[in-house]
């Protein structure tokens, strides 16, 4: 994989005028095209600022994302996220469906996927985790890459012919296939066998619970991981400790709410789980360089720890 990267895909170019933010797009290639356009070769490694799940159909090639090389064959899934980079090369009669969204917009429409382990592990691992040796990847057997194509052709169909309503329809078919990777991938056990993806029933537990006391132990077992496993891989994959994810969580909460609310700083910390004003005093400087007080005085928009 090249050290730059050529092109970087916006979410606002990619979508503009439509009242989803999504694309579909399926595509044969003989051999890899000469210029630019779909697939980027290896030399043109490109990111986007949404989601993208690339679904091979049929032939085959080599998947360069990141650091990594992976072999293309059909019924292959990937699920890119954010900043990863990738590029496609080595390819031989190569049928790619590329399925772009917006996973904010997926969550604030459907949050009950969350409560889908598998669709944790496969959609929002990238956009949780500060690792980047992760890759959101699964196989599809020759059943279930067969009901995927039907549900493809559907929404192409959907697509061309933009009835009314027909974005909305392609919306629902869109949370259909969701549903039905995260199945799969819950079948396949890939919980199971990394220990990376066992952490997001402990990171949801964080978010739901940051107010209260939390203990380290307890998130471990959440996680199914011994406390020396979790502790581990947590910090490989967050750059930190649990303990300063939950600190670093809470402090982001407060301090939004310092900007959004009429409370007194104290009543800020205590509402967010902080025990004592000064040591979220102490925390905020600390991870942005200035105090509550000026924090809220210059009217910051977010907080970004």
């Amino acid at each position: 994989m090249p050290d730059s990267i050529n092109h970087i895909y916006r979410l606002d170019d990619i979508f503009s005028g439509q009242k989803f933010h999504f694309k579909i797009e399926t595509q044969t290639y003989a051999v890899m095209p000469e210029g630019e356009g779909w697939p980027i070769p290896m030399d043109q490694a490109h990111t986007h600022d949404y989601s993208e799940i690339m679904i091979i159909l049929g032939g085959t090639g080599k998947h360069y994302v990141d650091d990594s090389i992976y072999d293309l064959a059909p019924g292959d899934i990937f699920v890119i996220n954010g900043t990863v980079s990738h590029a496609i090369s080595d390819i031989e009669n190569l049928t790619v469906c590329n399925i772009n969204y917006d996973p904010s917009e997926i969550l604030t429409q459907c949050s009950e996927l969350r409560a889908l382990s598998g669709f944790n592990a496969m959609f929002l691992y990238g956009l949780t985790s500060k690792s980047k040796d992760f890759v959101n990847t699964i196989r599809l057997n020759k059943e279930e890459l067969s009901w995927l194509k039907l549900k493809l052709e559907l929404i192409e169909r959907d697509f061309i012919d933009k009835k009314i309503g027909f974005e909305t329809l392609i919306f629902g078919e869109l949370l259909t296939i969701l549903v039905k990777l995260s199945r799969v991938a819950t079948d396949l056990k890939v919980l199971e066998f990394s220990p990376k993806l066992r952490l997001y029933d402990s990171v949801e537990y964080i978010k739901s619970h940051y107010r209260d006391k939390i203990s380290i132990t307890e998130l471990a077992a959440k996680a199914h991981l011994s406390l020396n496993q979790f502790s581990k891989v947590f910090k490989e994959n967050f750059m930190m400790t649990p303990k300063e994810y939950i600190i670093q969580y809470r402090t982001k909460q407060a301090a939004n709410d310092l900007l959004e609310s009429d409370l007194s700083i104290t009543q800020v910390a205590f509402k967010h789980g902080f025990t004592d004003g000064n040591y979220f005093t102490k925390v905020l400087k600390r991870l942005k360089g200035c105090t509550p007080k000026e924090y809220r005085g210059r009217g910051l928009s977010s907080y970004k720890g």
